[in-house]
């Protein structure tokens, strides 16, 4: 089993992880792990992916806390902008993944062709 891959382009922030030809038991095992420890980089990724909207709009983020970023959103807000958080994952059978091992928060955590697990989000700064 290799380690996830964790990636972004521009708006886009996925996570790919290859668990192999492996038994049922082993690919629940994956799963469990991918959600529990391995997307916890996914969300610190989405965390800065925000951060970055806030910083562009002349919001100061101290920390990474989420009390922090949710004070922050609401003076984001203020300012009459918006994030949008797009689960790409949500409609998985349009796209030919088998299966939704789990949702968590704002994204999906799939399964393709029995070996890859991934999770994908866009985040958008609306202008209101």
């Amino acid at each position: 089993m290799n380690l996830p891959r964790i990636d972004q382009e521009q708006d886009t922030i996925y996570m790919l992880q290859d668990i192999g030809e492996s038994t049922i038991y082993e690919k629940a095992k994956a799963i469990v792990n991918f959600v529990d420890k391995e997307s916890k980089e996914f969300e610190k990724r989405l965390d800065r992916a925000m951060i970055d909207i806030f910083e562009r709009n002349g919001i100061k983020v101290p920390s990474t806390d989420k009390s922090v970023l949710k004070l922050a959103y609401g003076v984001l807000k203020g300012k009459g902008k918006d994030i949008e958080i797009v689960d790409t994952l949500l409609d998985y059978k349009s796209l030919g993944l088998e299966y939704v091992a789990t949702t968590k928060g704002h994204y999906t955590v799939a399964l393709e062709s029995g070996r890859y697990l991934q999770c994908c989000v866009m985040i958008k700064e609306i202008k209101k």
